[in-house]
């Protein structure tokens, strides 16, 4: 189940604001909503179809089609987590760095990070981007999940 992934690195409060960047369909929204935790999703993807597709599945979240590098503080409120779920650092890796180095902008004070990874490669280049950021890498677990394998968690 999603939400007993992310849930042990969410925040114990309720009312938690969560951005997920390149969202996809947002497949974990509905169990993140469903946990109590999580009062306001806001999913940001530039697939267009994938957007329209997970406002209709979930209605009670909020998602635009925007690029995550260019997300502006006066726009968005900062939040209590970032997620970012198998982003393919690898095959876009410029567009990716940026928008590494504008999460301290988008995360409020005490926040974290939570990044998933397919490969050992990405992992060690996330971690890279996120030190760049100015940000602390608290965790990193192997979880032996070939679609998540690798777990970064940073604040």
């Amino acid at each position: 189940m999603t939400e007993d992934r992310f849930c042990r690195w969410l925040p114990p409060q309720k009312g938690i604001r969560l951005l997920d960047i390149g969202c996809g369909t947002a497949e974990e929204a509905g169990e993140l909503l469903a946990s109590g935790r999580v009062a306001d999703f806001l999913g940001v993807d530039l697939d267009e179809r994938a957007i329209a597709e997970a406002q209709a599945r979930w209605p009670q979240a909020r998602f635009i089609c925007e690029d995550a590098a260019r997300l502006s503080p006066e726009v968005v409120d900062p939040f209590e987590i970032i997620l970012i779920r198998r982003p393919d650092l690898l095959a876009q890796p410029a567009r990716w760095h940026q928008v590494f180095l504008r999460l301290p902008d988008l995360l409020r004070p005490g926040g974290r990070v939570i990044v998933t990874l397919i490969g050992e490669g990405e992992a060690a280049l996330a971690r890279r981007w996120l030190e760049e950021a100015g940000l602390r890498v608290l965790q990193i677990e192997d979880r032996s999940e070939p679609e998540e394998r690798y777990w970064i968690l940073a604040g």
